[in-house]
């Protein structure tokens, strides 16, 4: 019995102590974040005790000076651009070092004894020279990022395959990484979770991606790849997988693996810039995707099970062959952004898309709220000026109490039409649908770089939406779907 009261003892204090240290790691960042930042070398050495931050930038110095060995309390060391190549092998020195930065500099080798700063959490060697990395490097157990973007490395020792809290890796940028190698090393690594191998020119992605079962973030863009691999599918906890940006890419890419449906919290895909003739089925199974890019592809045609994709906020179809969209993407109600230019829609279609997206806008309370609220709307209006409509250069419609006025200025016309519910309810959602595409331009109305012409006005309860001085409207075609609608009425 006593000995297992002392066992219990020992148990509830590692437990304690275990999690003091956990809460420790957690908020190391934001104390540190505190701290002054000295600038400069001079001022630093003034009162070396208290120095815990100490940022240098464009450094005129080869070698390291051993002056900064004697800030025994630094906890980020940042060096940016400047004439550095050679860093020295006191490093025991910074038992404190918590971050280290060398970014931009000659630096070509990372001495063994870094592995003496017991205490890093981030390592940041972006943009050097170096084509090698100490053995020692995967001692450091306490080790959360490591960024070695743009740099010549071949192959990573031995020790990467002992890292235990690792949870960022960039090795984007080197470009003739052995990733089979990389991979291979990673295979048991359970902490990884955001991982950057974009522009290493692989052209082949190694089966051994799918044992990073901890990932949430892949980057492989900028590469030579034709295909990905079935083991992806098996990255279950991956939020955010970018094949391809909109700025350009090296993979052609024509089609994905269906085991891509089994990312069932991918939130974010990315596939820009590659040889993609249609959207992979396994894309229409992804029904937790708020971001899809498939911009600059060869897709011709979106299918129904767009619909699917019900928490999508953004979707990127532009630079394609695409000649019309599917009804389905009105079941997109959460769809913030559709970027649909430099396809092959005429302008028949666009008018089918702006009624689904119209359709989309309005939930089903909203429907309610308007059927209940629209008697007390007492005026909305449109005013068109000359350019702004076809054959119009000043036509006014107006809708007050239940009633749609229809003049024209110009011909000194003027027509009335008392309204019954559901026309009152169809053209308030039209209305409320063009104020909220004006929000989302932040105001304006209006084409960039567009000279001249009428002004377009959409007054609801006193709140005025217009554009003025120009031509062609940037939504146009919305303005002109109410005109359309109330063409139906007349």
């Amino acid at each position: 019995m006593r000995n297992f009261l002392k066992y219990l003892v020992i148990i509830v204090l590692t437990c304690l102590i275990g999690s003091r240290a956990f809460a420790q790691t957690g908020n190391w960042k934001a104390s540190l974040e505190k701290e002054k930042i000295y600038k400069s070398l001079d001022a630093a050495l003034k009162n070396p005790l208290a120095v815990k931050r100490l940022y240098l930038n464009d450094v005129d110095f080869e070698i390291l000076p051993q002056k900064i060995f004697n800030l025994t309390n630094l906890e980020e060391l940042q060096i940016n651009s400047g004439s550095l190549k050679f860093l020295s092998k006191e490093w025991g020195k910074l038992k404190n070092l918590k971050i280290l930065t060398i970014m931009y500099t000659g630096v070509d080798m990372i001495p063994e004894e870094i592995s003496q700063c017991a205490n890093l959490r981030i390592i940041n060697l972006m943009g050097n020279k170096i084509e090698s990395l100490p053995n020692s490097l995967g001692s450091l157990k306490f080790l959360e990022e490591l960024v070695l973007y743009d740099n010549q490395i071949t192959n990573v020792p031995e020790s990467f395959s002992s890292f235990e809290n690792l949870r960022l890796l960039n090795m984007g940028a080197n470009y003739h990484l052995n990733v089979d190698q990389l991979l291979i090393l990673l295979s048991n690594n359970k902490s990884l979770t955001v991982l950057h191998l974009d522009g290493t020119e692989m052209s082949n992605l190694p089966p051994q991606i799918g044992q990073l079962e901890s990932l949430k973030e892949l980057y492989l863009f900028n590469n030579q790849l034709h295909e990905i691999p079935p083991e992806i599918g098996q990255l279950t906890n991956l939020e955010k997988l970018v094949l391809g940006e909109f700025r350009g890419s090296v993979n052609k890419i024509s089609d994905l693996p269906e085991s891509l449906s089994n990312l069932v919290n991918l939130k974010e895909l990315y596939v820009a810039n590659n040889e993609l003739g249609f959207i992979p089925e396994c894309i229409y199974h992804l029904t937790n995707l708020e971001v899809l890019d498939l911009s600059h592809n060869h897709i011709s045609e979106v299918l129904p099970g767009i619909g699917n994709l019900v928490n999508l906020k953004r979707l990127d179809l532009s630079y394609n062959q695409i000649s019309s969209l599917p009804e389905e993407i009105s079941l997109l109600k959460k769809l913030e952004e559709l970027s649909r230019y430099e396809n092959q829609i005429d302008e028949i279609e666009e008018q089918k898309i702006i009624r689904y997206l119209s359709k989309k806008a309005f939930t089903a309370q909203d429907s309610l709220e308007v059927e209940q609220n629209y008697q007390r709307i007492t005026f909305i209006s449109y005013e068109f000026h000359e350019g702004a409509i076809p054959e119009a250069e000043h036509y006014q419609i107006s809708i007050q109490n239940g009633v749609l006025t229809f003049q024209d200025f110009k011909n000194n016309r003027k027509t009335e039409k008392t309204l019954d519910n559901n026309q009152m309810k169809d053209l308030l959602k039209t209305a409320y649908w063009v104020a909220y595409k004006y929000y989302e331009g932040k105001g304006d109305l209006r084409e960039e770089n567009c000279e001249g012409g009428g002004t377009s006005k959409l007054t609801i309860n006193n709140l005025l939406y217009e554009s003025d001085g120009c031509s062609q409207p940037r939504y146009y075609n919305e303005l002109n779907l109410i005109l359309m609608e109330i063409e139906k009425l007349k």
